[in-house]
């Protein structure tokens, strides 16, 4: 016979993570079910993962203008390889947070991929290929977003997941779309002294935002720029023939 809940919730990103929490302390019975890590983008590709570097940046800013009073900032070559595992445990510990947080509240919770049988049922394959269906009432289907472009492994040509995924610096990150993420990425390696270019199609960054906006970080990004170690040059360009690393997202797939 199949475990029967009240409430299903297929992915533990932020807004997955919440509705099963405040589901659980209502007494409902909820099972959450994650294809991934747990807390999803939110805790490891997402907002926490990004200010944790830029927390970083900043500090590694504060290393190399203390130079002038003494401090040797070659000390800190290795401050991205660094910082990349530190996220990588920030990111860690708070997922261990959630889980214990969900487990106090006595919610179950399953890895694997949620298929949809049918309004009511759910089929949870695990990554070794073993069938669980289970019974619900209601199902939330909270499967975030993911980048728009997919990398291959080992390729050059990668995309904002994968490379947070990589823990040792490029020479030289050349940035394809100048929307929020782009901007983010670009302002993040720079400061950490790696040669950036940033090329964006429109006339401006942040091409959906409000111009005043758009104009102060493309001011910002060229002040760090001639301030730093590397530099960052904003240009527009075709993208024919490039893989697209704009902030352009899509749904997460789900069966």
């Amino acid at each position: 016979m199949n475990e029967k809940y009240q409430l299903a919730v297929i992915g533990t990103g932020s807004g997955g993570s919440e509705a099963a929490l405040l589901a659980a302390k209502k007494g409902f019975k909820v099972v959450v079910i994650e294809n991934g890590a747990l807390g999803g983008t939110r805790l490891h590709h997402g907002s926490y993962a990004v200010r944790a570097l830029h927390a970083s940046v900043r500090l590694h800013g504060e290393f190399f203008k203390g130079k002038e009073s003494g401090i040797d900032a070659d000390l800190f070559t290795d401050s991205l390889v660094q910082s990349m595992k530190a996220q990588r445990a920030a990111s860690t510990r708070l997922a261990r947070e959630l889980q214990h947080d969900l487990e106090r509240l006595n919610l179950r919770v399953a890895f694997g991929r949620g298929t949809l049988v049918d309004e009511h049922r759910i089929r949870i394959t695990t990554e070794y290929g073993k069938h669980e269906e289970i019974e619900v009432d209601s199902i939330i289907l909270a499967t975030g977003a993911g980048p728009d472009y997919i990398g291959s492994q080992n390729s050059r040509i990668i995309n904002s997941d994968q490379l947070l995924d990589r823990i040792h610096p490029p020479a030289h990150l050349f940035i394809i779309g100048g929307g929020y993420v782009g901007c983010e990425f670009a302002a993040i390696y720079r400061g950490f002294g790696c040669q950036v270019t940033l090329a964006e199609q429109s006339e401006r960054l942040l091409p959906d935002w409000d111009e005043s906006v758009g104009a102060h970080i493309a001011q910002q990004l060229a002040a760090d720029a001639d301030a730093g170690p590397a530099y960052l040059r904003r240009r527009c360009a075709e993208t024919k023939g490039v893989a697209d690393h704009r902030q352009c997202r899509r749904n997460r797939d789900f069966t």
